[in-house]
């Protein structure tokens, strides 16, 4: 998980994964309660550049931008 501006880790973020069936299935939560972050995610030294964020089931391209104390729960094909 990477600041998606400057490629950086990013701090004040919480982020688990494990992997399931041919897949990686993360929760992230950003504990920063005063700015939003853009992140991008990676994967053994690759950008995911399209992952599922499971509880729209909407499809992401790119990058994610982390809202205050909102988990995200996200999928992707390994």
């Amino acid at each position: 998980l990477v600041h998606a501006e400057t490629g950086e880790r990013v701090d004040n973020v919480e982020w688990s994964y494990t992997e399931y069936e041919g897949k990686i299935v993360a929760s992230i939560t950003s504990f920063d309660n005063d700015n939003r972050i853009p992140v991008k995610l990676m994967y053994k030294g690759k950008e995911i550049a399209t992952f599922t964020e499971m509880r729209s089931m909407e499809e992401i391209q790119g990058s994610y931008t982390l809202l205050p104390l909102r988990p995200i729960f996200v999928t992707f094909d390994i």
